[in-house]
């Protein structure tokens, strides 16, 4: 990207590279995607739960009488990690929006990467959309605000685009099942 310092490899399919209009759209899904890294987010994640589970089942070795209310501590977990997953998505936007900003990238642009998730999520899921407490992401309306807002309070700021650079490069390339698309 440009020789800007932005890691080459990430979690970005060719799928979504064709709903994205600019670089930097990209990189901010790239910066996106780094900042779980950085943010050690599955390695944690593991961590939570390993913990949390092994803790349920020496309560119930410990006290039998827990044992009937082991399913429904196990779904309450299962909740409570929902949440910690809907935290680490608003770390990763938040340390994306620092990245693509510090390579002088327009951070508006990581607005518009929302817009483009909420349409492919309806368009997806027939419109409709489970409640935020029971989604592994925020909304793409929540994940909006809370980016407009730290570009309002951080003065966050970048004019690089790039939009006819990475159109002519998305010019051609094939899309679809790569299985079916060679035989």
């Amino acid at each position: 990207l440009r020789g800007r310092g932005i890691a080459s490899q990430s979690t970005v399919t060719r799928g979504i590279m064709a709903h994205l209009r600019s670089e930097a759209e990209l990189v901010a899904v790239i910066g996106h995607e780094i900042g779980h890294v950085t943010g050690r987010h599955s390695a944690s994640q593991m961590s939570k739960q390993t913990l949390a589970m092994g803790g349920l089942m020496v309560g119930m070795a410990v006290e039998p009488e827990l044992q009937r209310f082991g399913g429904l501590a196990q779904q309450g977990l299962g909740l409570l990690f929902l949440k910690f997953g809907r935290d680490d998505e608003n770390e990763a936007d938040e340390l994306g929006l620092r990245y693509m900003t510090r390579e002088e990238y327009d951070p508006r642009q990581m607005l518009e990467v929302f817009g483009v998730l909420d349409r492919v999520t309806r368009a997806a899921g027939g419109g409709g959309r489970m409640p935020d407490w029971l989604a592994t992401h925020p909304s793409p309306e929540n994940r909006l605000a809370r980016i407009q807002g730290l570009i309002a309070t951080t003065g966050a700021t970048g004019t690089v685009v790039n939009r006819a650079g990475y159109v002519r490069r998305l010019d051609g390339m094939l899309q679809g099942d790569y299985r079916t698309l060679f035989l």
